[in-house]
């Protein structure tokens, strides 16, 4: 039997296919099917008035987002399937192997590689375990994400690592917890961080990582609080607020 490689996973539990009144498909993407080489030409009047042919019968290609099957030919009906009862394992397989195709390559597309965003985390160091789980959740969500040891060093100085980033970062997320309170840019740098983002029409998304107050400079800011949250919901609020964001093209919404 002909078929494509990228294809041939479907068949590891399935020996054979029974088709009946197969029709050679002429316009192929990529080959699902076809009847084994020695086994199909035209009879016409009683006499075969071709050569044999493996008659490629199921083929599948790509659209949009999944795949279109055109399978010309009787796979389905009764007298098939008590034929050769390894045909519905055969669909079964097949429609599980694309949906799953198609689930891989929607990822892929969706990547944070490919995201038009990219958020600057500006965290205290003390807290990066719990930055790094909702950092990693807001990638596999498809947003690019400014937090790596080689991109950003949370203690350093905040006014020069947005200086580095502002031709980047399109959203600005600032972690708040009781670590941050004393830290050295926290009065130095918080207020002339903000306006420069301000300035440059940058959102400014605060994650409250626990009850402590945060500062007058970004009390108005919109605010996620995340006390007793899992990574993976604070990372989906703040996918959920950027899309809101540009949407409405907002800024600087409360909460």
């Amino acid at each position: 039997m002909i078929l494509d490689d990228w294809i041939r996973a479907i068949y590891e539990d399935v020996p054979e296919v029974l088709v009946g009144l197969p029709v050679k498909v002429s316009s192929l993407d990529s080959i699902v099917a076809s009847c084994n080489s020695d086994s199909t030409s035209t009879l016409h009047l009683d006499r075969f008035v071709d050569h044999v042919d493996p008659c490629p019968f199921a083929t599948a290609a790509q659209v949009g987002t999944g795949f279109a099957v055109l399978i010309a030919g009787n796979v389905s009906s009764d007298v098939w399937l008590e034929g050769c009862p390894h045909n519905p394992r055969w669909l079964t397989d097949l429609a599980n192997f694309l949906v799953h195709a198609a689930e891989e390559d929607l990822k892929r597309r969706t990547s944070h590689r490919r995201s038009p965003h990219l958020l600057f985390l500006s965290h205290r160091s003390t807290d990066k375990a719990t930055v790094s789980t909702v950092a990693a959740a807001i990638k596999r969500g498809g947003l690019g994400i400014w937090f790596d040891e080689e991109r950003l060093i949370p203690s350093q100085s905040l006014t020069r690592e947005l200086s580095r980033a502002l031709g980047k970062m399109t959203h600005f997320v600032l972690f708040w917890s009781e670590q941050c309170v004393g830290a050295p840019w926290v009065e130095r740098e918080l207020n002339s961080a903000v306006s420069l983002l301000l300035d440059k029409q940058i959102p400014l998304l605060i994650v409250r990582l626990d009850r402590t107050p945060v500062p007058a400079v970004v009390a108005d800011i919109f605010r996620i609080e995340a006390t007793g949250e899992s990574g993976e919901a604070v990372a989906g609020q703040i996918i959920e607020a950027v899309e809101q964001l540009s949407r409405t093209g907002a800024h600087d919404d409360g909460t």
